[in-house]
């Protein structure tokens, strides 16, 4: 797969392309409905798959001070599931100049005709681009004869629109299984181990605390959780994820403390992917390490329980 993350606009594309446009957030079942359709057109007219989109949240591009922004995938991980799919090409918008001053009629000729050379666009029931999100299906189909485009029909699940908001929602609330079954995937928080105070080594239960790749990276609720932990490609293991302020103890910051099972190495700076799987329970206070003990003794007991009933093997 080949990303264009520089000013690409000014080097014509040869190749025609399957296209499809959009922030992709999340990644979830809808996308995949899309991306799918891409990649199953161009193998059928013989293009190249592609998608037009931003490696960071537009927002943050505009404002880069901007505030209140969560993301559900950084852009390394939303690379992982456009090579999954089957994508060929992704071409960020971040480097063109003044790509947010277009009006929609000028990104259509300039960017997907003149330059992208699509011969067949597809996007979301909701889509909107350009200038203040002056363009919508309705103006691609102005362009008829450049390009077919085909608008992907909204997905629900439970009679429930599938969309990022909703994926938020359920995240924020704890509810993963909602969310994972959203998105058609089990939702990553990915990071480096860093070095924490080692608490847990005392009292037999160590912990591999993790800073999150990417700043606005949304956190779910915080709490115990049933997790995979992959450390590379070819080593995967079950463990209990703690997200919270250590209530009752020094509660000074929001911690990722990730608990691997059946692991006793040093990973230091390493790279990890934690796939999120259930909820086990919320925060409880404790008076000292001591009481944390038995707290912790249960939670791994209902964390192995759980994956032994989904027939889950690390």
């Amino acid at each position: 797969m080949k990303i264009f993350d520089f000013n690409w606009l000014e080097v014509k594309k040869d190749q025609p392309l399957a296209l499809t446009i959009g922030s992709f957030d999340g990644v979830h079942k809808g996308h995949l409905s899309i991306l799918k359709k891409v990649v199953e057109k161009a193998r059928q007219r013989g293009l190249k798959s592609a998608i037009l989109t931003f490696s960071n949240h537009p927002r943050l591009l505009i404002n880069p001070t901007a505030k209140g922004i969560e993301i559900l995938q950084t852009a390394k991980e939303k690379l992982n599931v456009f090579e999954e799919v089957g994508i060929d090409e992704v071409y960020y918008l971040d480097q063109v100049p003044g790509i947010f001053d277009f009006e929609a009629s000028r990104f259509v000729q300039e960017v997907i005709i003149e330059n992208l050379n699509a011969q067949f666009v597809c996007i979301g029931y909701d889509h909107r681009f350009g200038k203040n999100r002056g363009g919508d299906v309705q103006l691609l189909k102005q362009f008829h004869s450049s390009f077919e485009v085909l608008q992907i029909p909204v997905l629900e699940e439970e009679t429930i629109a599938i969309s990022s908001t909703r994926i938020r929602e359920a995240l924020r609330d704890g509810k993963i299984q909602e969310a994972n079954a959203l998105l058609g995937r089990n939702y990553p928080l990915t990071g480096t181990v860093v070095h924490g105070n080692q608490w847990g080594r005392t009292i037999g239960f160590p912990t591999a605390n993790i800073q999150l790749d990417h700043p606005q990276k949304l956190i779910p609720k915080v709490g115990i959780y049933a997790v995979e932990v992959v450390i590379n490609p070819q080593e995967t293991y079950f463990g209990m994820l703690y997200i919270g302020f250590r209530n009752g103890l020094d509660g000074l910051e929001k911690r990722i403390e990730v608990n691997i099972f059946d692991f006793d190495r040093e990973i230091y700076g390493e790279e990890v992917k934690i796939f999120m799987h259930a909820f086990i329970r919320d925060d409880q206070d404790v008076k000292s390490l001591t009481d944390l003990i038995p707290l912790l003794q249960n939670d791994k007991k209902n964390v192995i329980e759980f994956f032994a009933k989904q027939n889950f093997v690390a």
